[in-house]
């Protein structure tokens, strides 16, 4: 499956959003989505939504634009929408909205019309208006889809309380970012990586690159998820070639690469040291007590119990003693060496860092 079928047809808040769009044209009135910086393969989220209402009203027509703000909805609308004979019916000044409502023949009134749109949506939201105007309530007319960056309809429709339902507004606007979150991001990106041969450690680790990586862009997202380990094995390298094919620069990243692995290693290796810190002091309690206990301790520690003992403090008890067995003593060094490059905001190598995801005691046989 597609990475962008992934999104828009199995993830649940993109369904989400699009049942949305869905159930406000099929109460008969259009809908503007609004987003703030890219919307995710834009052309799988209007195809979608048309497969979608085309199950419930196979007479209307879907057709799709991608428009500039300059572009006058009436003339455009005037001209791919109605033969030149009724074309040569309009006489200027006349309301092109109304010359249209009013001609049954004209194909807009049984069509579903989608704007991608660049720029201010003042015109269209305008023109949808007064359009849906010369219909009385109930009755079948055009919808429209307009999707846009332009923000001011959607704030200031919620200062008028036009989201009311009771209202029955013409339009309905919908904000993407109330729909869609980072965690939806992120489930992207396990999605993908469940399809591979990787642990969940492995999954969660590169899912967690991905998301530092890419912010908000999904595409993005979807693409360095999808080279699965390579990703971790040879950072730079697989994020450049992404970029190159999706046409994009390096400002396109949220984070650096180091930031983005540092961040990421935090939030998987963190909890897997801590939780062998506690497995260590458990296992070897005895030796932790008369060690730290001890009438006359040769080291000092800023804590009251053995149980508060960090990793690196663990370290120094038994540095100078052969109490552990190699193989303990071994994985104390290597986690007390992987504690310290996070506390110096240092990434590991990743053949390193998967050594640590199993890392397990022993104890003495």
């Amino acid at each position: 499956m597609r990475i962008e079928d992934i999104w828009w047809k199995r993830l649940s808040n993109p369904v989400n959003l699009i049942e949305s769009v869905v159930d406000i044209l099929l109460d008969n009135r259009s809908v503007v989505v609004v987003f703030d910086d890219d919307l995710p393969w834009r052309e799988t989220f209007m195809e979608a939504i048309s497969e979608e209402v085309e199950v419930y009203s196979s007479e209307m027509r879907t057709k799709h634009h991608s428009l500039a703000d300059h572009q006058d909805p009436g003339d455009f609308l005037l001209k791919h929408y109605c033969s030149a004979e009724v074309q040569r019916e309009y006489w200027p000044p006349d309301s092109k909205a109304g010359f249209l409502a009013n001609r049954p023949q004209v194909s807009l009134n049984k069509s579903y019309v989608f704007v991608d749109l660049k720029g201010d949506s003042s015109k269209w939201v305008s023109f949808i208006k007064e359009y849906t105007s010369y219909f009385e309530e109930g009755v079948p007319h055009g919808l429209f889809v307009l999707f846009t960056t332009d923000r001011k309809f959607l704030e200031s429709g919620k200062k008028k309380g036009e989201d009311d339902e009771s209202a029955s507004p013409p339009i309905q606007f919908l904000d993407y970012t109330e729909f869609i979150h980072d965690y939806d991001t992120y489930l992207l990106c396990m999605t993908l990586l469940s399809q591979k041969k990787l642990s969940m450690l492995q999954q969660q680790y590169l899912s967690e690159i991905v998301v530092a990586l890419s912010g908000n862009n999904v595409a993005l997202a979807g693409a360095l998820a999808d080279s699965g380990e390579v990703l971790a094995e040879h950072t730079q390298q697989v994020t450049d070639q992404v970029l190159r094919e999706l046409n994009l620069s390096q400002k396109a990243l949220h984070l650096d690469i180091g930031q983005a692995l540092w961040q990421a290693q935090l939030k998987i290796l963190f909890p897997i040291l801590e939780k062998f810190r506690q497995n260590f002091i458990s296992v070897y309690k005895k030796e932790v007590d008369a060690l730290f206990y001890a009438p006359h301790p040769s080291l000092k520690f800023d804590c009251e119990t053995s149980e508060e003992l960090e990793i690196g403090q663990l370290y120094l008890l038994f540095v100078n003693t052969r109490i552990l067995p190699f193989h303990d003593y071994d994985l104390l060094h290597s986690a007390r060496l992987a504690r310290n490059h996070l506390a110096h905001l240092e990434a590991l190598p990743y053949q390193e860092l998967k050594s640590l995801f199993t890392i397990s005691i022993k104890g003495k046989d």
